[in-house]
């Protein structure tokens, strides 16, 4: 699926003696369901009819899918905390690493190589508060090992793979790490060994053991951050391109998203804030989500945000994307292509919310992310992970639910329908005396897939006729529709030849304006429809005028307290359709004043997130 939320700002300009507003419908949002024939005035959230579309979420509309197959791990796991992955019998396939919270154990379950069955094995018991559990060969002997953490035990150690997952020695690594929640690992040092890393929740710090001799018999502790309160979550990742791994990291309490840079031997640690407005974050990752070549940073905390933020490609600069910032405590965050179009996705969790999701990449740039329900009917949630599972080389979904003692993993299905369509509400235009306008939408779809847009009008609001396909968004709905017509009506048709696709249209707006000249006398008018501000607009929008003659305009925009945020043009322009990109803009009140000939006007609008 492909798509692309834009904010609209419209403005009309015609030749008037008295200045009569242009008139603008729009819709962005479906989710009111359908059963709504009118005629009503404006369209709100609810249309007529649908067959085979998807309408639940806001800046939506899609061909409908069902939620992949659910798949069981295990049902008998004691509270699950953090999963992983890793072949740790070394057949080819992937297994799962466990970690139950309260049955203070670490458990592996292997995989029939479909995914559709699984046989459990214990790693360690005894562990107290087991939280996680991390795959990497630490000995160098060719086969994977474990790593984990118990919070209350405040211990992280290592477990031996003495070959095929069958027999695990274990190794201590720090008896008094404070509280350990996360352990991953790297060759922090550049000596071709592996190293590992932790945040430590109690002891406020971010640490790196060298395996001193590579084979995990010796451990070196040595304190990258001393002071980052509430340390949550750690991972590793060359953030500034320079060769070497360096650290990143959530502090619950320090309110902070961060990077400790490694001097290529770990031997010297600077830390650069990302973000130092992020209250209580549980769980950071790494990775291109840009496509850009460097390493991106993305987070979750306990208000319910989803953010990224985009490196500049050192780690010296930040700038922070929204996906999602009403989630009901998400607890865990995944990077994985999930589509498989080449760019990364998101995968997530609402523990409070009892849903697990994936957030997919649209524009391959970050900017727009479309979200879509895993499992909306489990409790508790509390990890995620992708992985492919069942060896089809298409990404899966696993999750943990702490409140179900139970792993599961979802099945990715290609499961749109081929075909579907809408119907709006009956708009009721209130005049007879108009001329159409544009008719414009928001829309998207990847190779394979179609989306058509159709209108028709009416004096009769029971006898409306036959639909008029539009070839194009912005075309001047005169060109399909006799004006002065009292009734309107669009229509969205989807299809797609690939079920893994989907159109996507988030937004449609048609407009109206005065059917003619009252005199000769140049004048105009300008007023902007409600701008719409759609999940990952961030601040974007195009502003739209037309001049019916050549004539000198300038069109700035004010904040509310009267100071220019920008002049957005200025100085002579053609007859005819005009538009400006902007970007930039931050959520809030704008106000505009349009000047053309010796005519002005002003407004207001407002650009939501």
């Amino acid at each position: 699926m492909r798509a692309s939320f834009l904010a609209l700002v419209i403005l009309y300009a015609w030749a008037a003696a008295s200045v009569v507003p242009a008139l603008v419908a729009d819709q962005n949002d479906w989710s009111g369901g359908p059963g709504s024939w009118g005629p009503a005035n404006a369209w709100t959230n609810g249309f007529h009819a649908c067959d085979g579309l998807d309408w639940s979420s806001p800046c939506s509309l899609m061909l409908f899918s069902t939620q992949p197959e659910e798949v069981q791990v295990t049902t008998t796991i004691d509270e699950p905390a953090c999963i992983n992955d890793g072949d740790l019998d070394a057949d080819g396939d992937v297994d799962i690493i466990a970690a139950a919270y309260q049955g203070q154990a670490l458990v592996w379950y292997a995989n029939d190589g479909s995914g559709g069955g699984w046989q459990e094995h214990p790693i360690v018991s005894g562990l107290a508060s087991a939280v996680v559990g991390h795959a990497c060969d630490l000995d160098g002997d060719g086969d994977l090992d474990v790593a984990g953490a118990g919070e209350a035990a405040s211990k992280i150690a290592w477990w031996e793979n003495a070959g095929g997952g069958t027999g695990w020695n274990e190794h201590l690594v720090d008896a008094a790490a404070g509280s350990p929640f996360s352990v991953c690992s790297s060759d922090l040092d550049g000596d071709e060994d592996l190293d590992l890393c932790s945040a430590a929740y109690a002891a406020h710090d971010i640490v790196w053991y060298e395996n001193l001799d590579g084979s995990g018999e010796s451990w070196a502790k040595h304190t990258v951050d001393a002071e980052f309160l509430g340390a949550w979550w750690a991972v590793v990742e060359d953030i500034d391109g320079d060769g070497d791994v360096d650290i990143v990291g959530i502090g619950y309490a320090a309110n902070q998203v961060a990077w400790w840079e490694n001097d290529g031997a770990a031997g010297g640690w600077i830390k650069h804030i990302i973000s130092s407005s992020f209250p209580n974050g549980y769980n950071v990752r790494a990775g291109d989500l840009d496509g850009d070549a460097d390493a991106d940073v993305v987070a979750v905390n306990g208000r319910g945000r989803l953010f990224w933020w985009e490196n500049d490609g050192s780690g010296g600069g930040w700038v922070r994307h929204t996906v999602a910032n009403d989630l009901l405590n998400p607890f865990a965050v995944r990077i994985g292509d999930l589509d498989g179009d080449a760019d990364l996705d998101l995968a997530s969790n609402e523990r409070d919310g009892d849903r697990v999701m994936w957030f997919e990449n649209v524009d391959s740039a970050g900017d727009i992310w479309l979200r879509h329900d895993v499992d909306n009917a489990c409790d508790g949630p509390n990890d995620v992970l992708i992985v492919d599972i069942d060896g089809d080389s298409i990404a899966d979904v696993a999750a943990s639910f702490s409140w179900e003692d139970r792993v599961a993993w979802y099945r990715a299905t290609s499961n749109h329908v081929a075909l579907g369509w809408l119907e709006s509400t009956l708009l009721d235009i209130g005049t007879s005396d108009h001329a159409w306008g544009p008719i414009s939408w928001s829309a998207d779809g990847s190779a394979g897939t179609s989306l058509q847009i159709q209108v028709r009008a009416s004096q009769d609001s029971l006898a409306l006729g036959d639909w008029a396909t539009v070839a194009a968004s912005g075309e001047d709905l005169s060109q399909y529709l006799a004006d002065g017509l009292r009734y309107f009506q669009y229509r969205v048709s989807m299809g797609t030849a690939d079920p893994i696709a989907s159109p996507v249209l988030q937004s449609i707006s048609v407009s109206w304006g005065p059917a003619s000249d009252i005199d000769g006398e140049q004048s105009w008018t300008a007023r902007p429809c409600r701008v719409h501000g759609c999940p990952g607009v961030d601040g974007s929008a195009r502003i739209r005028y037309r001049l019916s003659d050549p004539q000198a305009i300038e069109l700035a925009l004010f904040d509310p307290q009267g100071r220019l945020v920008r002049t957005l043009a200025a100085g002579p322009r053609a007859a005819g359709n005009h538009e400006i990109a902007l970007r930039g803009l931050v959520p809030g009140v704008y106000f505009y004043r349009f000047q053309a000939g010796g005519s002005l006007d002003a407004g207001r609008f407002v650009i939501l997130r």
